[in-house]
């Protein structure tokens, strides 16, 4: 005859599953605020102007972006 598990096995697994897809939840929450607020903290310059902006020892990447349409000039960069 098969023994089948207790509640005390029930209870423990779907607590286990439960605590599993809250976990995933706030990592991915606490991934996305942590993201959004690193791109909030690059250094911005409007459009039509020029800013000197240091930049540490090392390799850089420099996100530019604009809105297309007629009259819209893309930003000049320089190797």
């Amino acid at each position: 005859m098969r023994k089948r598990p207790s509640r005390f096995g029930y209870w423990f697994g779907g607590a286990i599953a439960v605590l599993s897809v809250a976990g995933a939840i706030a990592f991915f929450v606490v991934g996305t605020i942590r993201t959004n607020a690193a791109v909030e903290a690059f250094p911005r310059v409007p459009v039509a102007s020029q800013a000197v902006i240091e930049l540490d020892a090392g390799e850089q990447v420099v996100f530019t972006w604009s809105r297309t349409g007629p009259g819209v000039v893309p930003p000049a960069t320089s190797p």
